[in-house]
């Protein structure tokens, strides 16, 4: 999608024949239209979703791995107990 975009917006005098002719998917010029849209937004509401969800694991992987460690320190700190005099 994104080279449909920048092939378009390089020279935007094209013809929509000579788009067609070198990316043979593009069927119609209001598909084009869309495409270029997408492209401007960031991506389809799939794609977004796609990063989002991403993002959020790799999020949640760091927060696991911190509170892990911050957890085993706690515990083995409280575990260790002093003598009575």
């Amino acid at each position: 999608m994104q080279a449909v975009a920048k092939y378009q917006s390089g020279n935007p005098q094209f013809k929509f024949k000579s788009i067609h002719a070198r990316f043979k998917k593009v069927k119609y010029y209001k598909q084009l239209e869309r495409i270029i849209k997408y492209v401007e937004s960031g991506g389809t509401r799939a794609q977004k979703f796609t990063m989002a969800t991403k993002f959020m694991i790799e999020m949640f992987k760091k927060r696991e791995i911190i509170f892990c460690q911050f957890t085993t320190k706690t515990f083995s700190a409280g575990l260790e107990r002093k003598p009575k005099k």
